[in-house]
């Protein structure tokens, strides 16, 4: 067992020393006109100010639909106008964004030069092939490959995993300072610290050798590794052609 090493020092889990946070006095009441002033921010945000609220209106409604935020019963009588909460609307107001990937977009971007790299403790079988259960020649055949490599990860591994992904592009020069500049905060204190670490704890701690990270960055131009299926609402990690930053929404 390793002895423990003290707080100044680096390693590949996150720093001890937390960056640009702002405290104040917690909130006592929940609810009431601030929650009415952030659902509607919700709507407001995605520019259809009336088709948004419309579509509030109909969610949780017995001539509507179930809320895609959660699944929270809904009454078998009578039922408020506004049958949901704050996360309720945010999530309606995403699903009815006017925002649409379009067929062009997949002309000009073919699924088939996207590289996915699974990140997972366990060999989880539906991040890696997939077969269409509706169509006969994809049950017969091998199925569609979904990820390019697959790094299997110790237990709380992803964080020194992805600690050793912004190191080595650190190490590339592959940083976009103006995107960082823009975009970031606290970044020359995260920077310093992954300068400091070893390599040998990254690995050790993650479970990945450094030639499977710098597998997982060659090649790729453009790359968004986040949780799988929570993208828009996940923390990403967002990483462009020169340039690592942190985002969450």
């Amino acid at each position: 067992m390793k002895p423990s090493r003290p707080p100044s020092e680096a390693n590949a889990q996150s720093p001890e020393t937390l960056v640009g946070l702002r405290t104040r006095e917690p909130v006592r009441v929940a609810a009431g006109i601030p929650a009415i002033v952030q659902t509607m921010k919700h709507v407001m945000g995605q520019d259809r100010v009336v088709k948004g609220t419309r579509l509030l209106l109909k969610v949780n409604q017995a001539n509507g639909f179930d809320c895609p935020g959660c699944a929270w019963p809904d009454p078998d009588g009578h039922r408020s106008i506004v049958e949901f909460c704050e996360n309720g609307a945010k999530a309606a107001a995403e699903e009815g964004t006017a925002e649409r990937v379009t067929p062009e977009f997949f002309r000009e971007h073919s699924v088939a030069e996207l590289s996915i790299v699974a990140i997972n403790p366990l060999h989880e079988t539906g991040l890696l092939a997939f077969k269409h259960p509706q169509e006969l020649l994809h049950l017969l055949g091998k199925g569609t490959q979904l990820a390019s490599l697959f790094l299997q990860v110790r237990i709380n591994g992803d964080v020194p995993l992805l600690q050793g992904v912004a190191k080595e592009l650190l190490e590339m020069r592959a940083i976009d300072r103006d995107f960082v500049d823009a975009d970031t905060a606290g970044f020359a204190e995260y920077e310093a610290n992954l300068e400091k670490m070893n390599w040998d704890d990254i690995v050790e701690e993650s479970g990945i050798s450094r030639d499977q990270i710098v597998a997982g960055l060659t090649g790729q131009e453009n790359v968004i590794a986040a949780p799988a299926g929570d993208i828009v609402e996940g923390t990403l990690v967002k990483v462009v052609p020169t340039a690592v930053a942190t985002q969450g929404k």
